[in-house]
């Protein structure tokens, strides 16, 4: 600071009301300009005591258990840096690998230094226990909700989304639909069975268990699923799989019988995975996921609460799953 007081002429007082923008203060135009193009010529930085008020950009703290595993996380990172950019804000981003003395630590991190609030996220939707948080700052969750429903929380339609893909193989004619279901201990698991099941009984068609495969989420177990649906003695004519990597491994199966897809069977995703498309081409059925509407739904709550707008308003918010149409649903063959 004595520095820049040096290199602009005013005292080091002069420098300190300037820089935190103390309101009240009579310090002209020229005098103000001359400090702050001399901080910037030194690359000074402010204390991070300052509140964010006070600053040209606030901070959004963002922590999540991980953005390394999934294609997922760049969309989402995606959503709340451009969100948070509409509010002349940036995001500051820690990860955790679900680790809680690291979530803490975060958390402490995040408070020492001019925050707006946090928006604390999961890679796959789940119930969780944020740390708490001190000093009166909001928190939003993202991907993720508590148990007792104290934070607003923002969360895919993964039962709508479901529900709208059988009934796409539903409307093109198919009547016995089989499912490679996902791990049970999955909220996105569970909510995508019920989905199915849901579109199915609405439509008069008994659920059938013998139609059901869970072999975990990889493109061999979606392999695995198929070989065991098409070795019924009644095959399914269309397969409804948990994500596009079991879907990918669906059509591996039908290949390796002389099916071909759409034409022998139908096949639909969920997910809307890069990776599907590069490995067929053809396009696969699919769900998107809105994780990039959701990240901007969570920062501007956020803001929302720090400025006291929807204060005594707590949402839980479900987000549509968009169906991603392609080439891989035709008619049942005769």
């Amino acid at each position: 600071m004595r520095d820049v007081a040096r290199r602009a002429g005013v005292s080091q007082a002069t420098v300190s009301l300037v820089l935190n923008a103390v309101a009240g203060v009579r310090i002209s135009e020229e005098t103000r300009r001359r400090v702050i193009d001399a901080a910037d010529k030194l690359n000074y930085r402010r204390s991070p005591r300052i509140r964010a008020e006070s600053r040209a950009a606030s901070v959004i703290g963002l922590v999540i258990d991980d953005v390394a595993s999934s294609p997922f996380a760049a969309p989402l990172l995606d959503g709340a840096r451009e969100a948070a950019w509409e509010h002349d804000g940036v995001v500051t981003v820690v990860t955790t690998r679900n680790h809680g003395p690291i979530e803490e630590a975060a958390m402490r991190a995040m408070l020492s230094l001019p925050v707006e609030g946090i928006v604390y996220a999961t890679l796959f939707t789940r119930e969780v226990t944020p740390p708490p948080l001190v000093g009166g700052l909001p928190l939003v969750l993202l991907n993720c909700y508590d148990a007792d429903n104290a934070y607003a929380s923002v969360v895919p339609d993964d039962f709508a989304g479901a529900a709208a893909l059988t009934n796409a193989l539903l409307a093109a004619g198919h009547r016995r639909i089989g499912h490679i279901a996902g791990e049970a201990w999955l909220d996105a698991g569970r909510a995508r069975l019920a989905g199915y099941r849901d579109a199915l009984t609405k439509r008069g068609i008994d659920f059938d268990d013998t139609l059901i495969q869970n072999l975990g989420s990889a493109v061999s177990a979606g392999r695995n699923g198929a070989h065991a649906l098409l070795d019924l003695h009644e095959p399914p004519t269309a397969i409804f799989c948990f994500n596009d990597r079991l879907a990918i491994g669906a059509i591996g199966a039908a290949t390796e019988r002389g099916l071909s897809v759409p034409e022998d069977l139908s096949v639909v995703g969920f997910d809307n995975d890069p990776f599907a498309s590069a490995v067929f081409p053809d396009g696969l059925t699919t769900a998107l996921l809105p994780h990039e509407d959701m990240a901007r739904w969570a920062v501007h709550r956020l803001m929302d609460l720090r400025h006291g707008r929807k204060a005594g308003l707590v949402e839980q918010i479900r987000l549509g799953c968009p169906i991603v149409r392609a080439n891989s649903i035709a008619a049942p063959r005769a």
